[in-house]
């Protein structure tokens, strides 16, 4: 932080993180308690599994150490766009902002797409995303 600050102080420091996941075998490294006073919000990575949001909400409560928490990775790759949803809508409490993934397609061209052929699995799920994202963000905007 010191560091940047030498050349920039007006714009916003973070590091995303990883959740310490035992079955993923590695960690980002970053304790958040011990990086907040460093940045000035908390980046977490959390992707939740499907029929897991409960264990989600515990990862993010993790990251919820007095500064914003921005879910900066986000993305239905290992649950579905329901279990996504439910996991967006209960994390408000402690998330202040949420990224996902986007492959540069717009919603109406993936659908102009899945008129002629089933959607390749990854355009499906990107197409899944962008519909959700679409959905919540005037009620995310409104908070």
């Amino acid at each position: 932080t010191d560091a940047i600050r030498q050349h920039d102080k007006r714009h916003m420091i973070t590091v995303g993180m990883l959740p310490s996941i035992p079955k993923w075998g590695f960690f980002s490294g970053f304790i958040p308690e011990k990086v907040a006073p460093q940045v000035d919000y908390i980046s977490v990575h959390i992707y939740p599994e499907k029929g897991k949001v409960s264990e989600a909400l515990k990862i993010l409560n993790e990251f919820s150490v007095g500064k914003p928490v921005v879910i900066e990775e986000i993305f239905p790759l290992a649950c579905g766009v329901d279990d996504l949803e439910e996991f967006m809508r209960a994390s408000r409490s402690q998330a202040t902002g949420w990224v996902g993934h986007y492959d540069g397609m717009t919603r109406v061209e993936m659908e102009s797409m899945a008129k002629d052929k089933p959607l390749p699995m990854d355009k499906a799920a990107w197409l899944s995303w962008i519909k959700l994202f679409e959905k919540l963000g005037p009620e995310f905007l409104s908070k």
